[in-house]
């Protein structure tokens, strides 16, 4: 509600669902204090309602701490992006919320290492972090042969209206974390659970009455990872299960990442196949899973990188193939077809050009590393898809964003969103999340969170040793993604004054448009021609260096088109265009 955002502990946002016709809502999993303990734990949600119009109206607060002190972590899942499936409206109107947990307090051992190191580390902070850690035995903390600390998976019911809690269920304890990442009603009377298990890498899906009475459960999924989520989950026509996992190894001399894809029989729960999602050997962070007709299925993935040089976790290295890309499976998983957006997400980088004494966005190497968070298909069969831009491969200030697609997984429009910097904290990495999406027709909504975590150990008591800010947000956009109405018509002012110095002509164009730029200290520059029409569909991309450059315009329809000329991350010139 102020003219800029406030950065608070906690605040971060989960779930953006619309209740009824006039109302929507915002889940934010808030830290509370608690007083006894004389630290703060990430125990809260706050339910934070909207009107259809995105007008905030007021916020419920629901704090677990005072239902029952031993629930860990009521939406906690391991990679902060992940849980998505995790929440869920039954067809009474009810909603299912997954939880991270209770952790059984009588826990204990005899393990020398294990007490040293709750004692250096964990004193000041009890709580799930701790036990992360502890199962890869890479860290040597804890034997494989001593009893583990169990974890009760839950699962929160509340009513239709999102303002009270009805019920809290939990499922068989799992030893070091629990964390429920997928509910799905398939059908009356029954649902699909998944949940972390054993580890973070390990998880466990079954099927349950409504009332979490198991008839079949299966354990998948690799060991060691440090980080591993449940992210998307669709109903085959066949009536299988696909789930798709992430995965995050860090700890070793190359560390990488994996998208994998699982297939699950509907009767059983036997596993019937799993699938690497990649290009190669490269790095692949996310990829999304939505039902095509036709018993087709569309991934959206990014293919970043290749693996850090070392053990560095902030620096990537791009390659030719960095972006956002998408590829259309059949019911067993095979490949029908392959799109690349690198292209068309080349002409919206954006870089931060001032150095500081953390990081530098380097223009010169920046590419389009879209990474998805979600992917909806609209009722006119387009689709919208929102995640993070992270233009460089230094980890400074991660963009959110949302790209639609027309019926032929061809790109129309994109656009780019990054919080002022006036309250960006230095020295830490600035990401905003946009996981959440509301198509409303003329209005979209987007639900997240701005981030702000710095790398440097430090001690903030009482809070954990990095230092951590989020905040939940709500973007209220048009039928176009504009925050501001009209963007896609909009004429940008420059950033620089080259626009007097740029020239497109001819102008009315037939068949071919040049381009001249009387500016010799950019001619060696990396630039773009990028030509659109007044919906904002892409319709040319070229990348240059040099001032002179031409292009073809004859498939081109007659009407007026809007010409920009992009280089760094800025717009040189914006001019309307008119073809013959």
């Amino acid at each position: 509600q102020d003219e800029y955002w406030t950065l608070v502990p906690g605040a971060l946002g989960q779930y953006l669902v619309q209740t009824d016709s006039s109302t929507m809502v915002l889940i934010t999993n808030e830290w509370t204090f608690v007083e006894e303990e004389g630290l703060y734990r990430n125990n809260s949600l706050n339910f934070h309602y909207f009107n259809i119009e995105g007008e905030y109206t007021n916020t419920w607060l629901l704090n677990f701490h005072e239902i029952d002190s031993l629930i860990i972590s009521p939406l906690r899942s391991a990679g902060r992006i992940a849980g998505r499936n995790a929440m869920t409206k039954l067809a009474n109107g009810k909603y299912l919320v997954g939880g991270h947990g209770r952790w059984d307090s009588t826990y204990t051992t005899d393990n020398e290492n294990f007490n040293d190191y709750y004692e250096q580390y964990c004193n000041n902070f009890k709580d799930s972090y701790f036990f992360q850690s502890m199962p890869s035995s890479d860290v040597g903390v804890l034997d494989k042969e001593d009893s583990p600390p169990m974890i009760n998976p839950m699962i929160f019911t509340f009513n239709s209206a999102l303002d009270s809690l009805l019920r809290v269920d939990t499922l068989e304890a799992v030893p070091y974390y629990g964390s429920v990442v997928l509910i799905r009603e398939i059908a009356p009377d029954t649902l699909i659970i998944g949940y972390h298990k054993s580890n973070e890498s390990r998880h466990e899906i079954m099927e349950t009455d409504s009332l979490f009475n198991v008839r079949w459960k299966t354990e998948f999924g690799q060991i060691d990872y440090w980080v591993a989520d449940i992210y998307d989950f669709e109903v085959t026509s066949d009536g299988d299960y696909l789930v798709s996992m992430y995965y995050n190894y860090l700890w070793s001399s190359r560390p990488y990442n994996r998208n994998r894809l699982f297939k699950f029989c509907k009767n059983t729960g036997e596993l019937l196949w799993q699938k690497i999602i990649r290009n190669g050997g490269n790095i692949s962070f996310m990829f999304t899973l939505t039902s095509l007709e036709d018993d087709k299925y569309l991934l959206a993935y990014d293919d970043c990188c290749l693996p850090p040089p070392g053990n560095n976790l902030t620096e990537y290295v791009f390659h030719e193939n960095t972006g956002l890309h998408l590829r259309i499976i059949d019911n067993d998983g095979n490949t029908l077809e392959q799109k690349s957006l690198v292209d068309f997400l080349s002409a919206h980088l954006y870089t931060y050009g001032e150095p500081t004494d953390f990081c530098y966005e380097n223009p010169d190497e920046a590419a389009p590393w879209y990474r998805p968070l979600q992917t909806i298909k609209n009722p006119d069969n387009t689709f919208l898809i929102s995640g993070i831009l992270r233009s460089t491969g230094t980890s400074c200030y991660l963009r959110g964003f949302l790209l639609k697609l027309d019926e032929n997984l061809d790109p129309l429009w994109v656009r780019v969103f990054e919080i002022d910097k006036k309250n960006y904290i230095l020295d830490c990495i600035n990401t905003v999340r946009l996981n959440n999406i509301l198509n409303k027709g003329d209005n979209i909504f987007l639900g997240g969170t701005f981030e702000s975590i710095c790398t440097y150990p430090t001690y903030y008591e009482p809070f954990y040793f990095d230092v951590f800010f989020w905040s939940g947000i709500l973007i209220p956009l048009d039928e176009y993604g504009c925050y501001e109405p009209d963007c896609h018509l909009f004429i940008d002012t420059p950033e620089w004054e080259y626009d007097l110095y740029i020239t497109f002509f001819p102008n009315p164009a037939n068949t071919t448009l040049n381009v001249l730029i009387d500016r010799p200290e950019i001619k060696h520059k990396q630039k773009t021609l990028f030509i659109s029409d007044l919906s904002g569909h892409g319709m040319l991309t070229k990348h240059f260096t040099g001032n002179e450059l031409q292009v073809s315009v004859k498939g081109f329809s007659p009407g007026v088109y809007i010409a920009y000329i992009l280089s760094e991350g800025h717009i040189l010139k914006s001019e309307k265009i008119v073809v013959n």
